[in-house]
């Protein structure tokens, strides 16, 4: 149900708090980007399309939490054995995409250490990152 609308100039933040409303959003000029907040999830950046405003990316709000999934990317591609350790310390950061994002560039490393992780990773409090490695564990066939 429409409670109304607000117009914003480039640049400005509209702030919407709601518990069950829907929102609409349109845009002659800017791509749109929303962050969504709640006490559950972390905070996300939405990305929209201009022509359709379908969301097409979400991004951690938090650039560290980015940063640090990149560096786990860019230590786990260089595969030299000085990663391992900085590796198994991410496997244990508060953010799950970090979490995982460090599992997965171990194993360029050492599938060993990798399977040790996905095996914790089972019962890692974040329901994505257990889904992930059990269907990865599954994939290896290994219990």
């Amino acid at each position: 149900i429409p409670d109304g609308s607000v117009s914003k100039s480039s640049g400005q933040i509209v702030s919407l708090h709601s518990d069950s409303h829907a929102y609409s959003f349109s845009s002659d000029k800017a791509t749109p980007v929303v962050k969504f907040m709640t006490a559950a999830v972390r905070p996300l950046e939405w990305l929209f399309t201009r022509s359709s405003l379908q969301a097409w990316q979400a991004n951690d709000a938090d650039l560290s939490f980015t940063q640090l999934r990149v560096a786990a990317d860019v230590v786990g591609r260089f595969a030299h054995q000085s990663s391992l350790d900085p590796l198994k310390h991410l496997t244990r950061h508060e953010h799950h995409a970090v979490r995982w994002a460090a599992i997965q560039n171990l194993a360029r490393l050492s599938r060993s250490e990798a399977v040790t992780r996905l095996r914790e990773a089972t019962n890692d409090p974040h329901p994505h990152v257990q889904r992930a490695a059990q269907k990865t564990l599954q994939k290896l066939s290994v219990k």
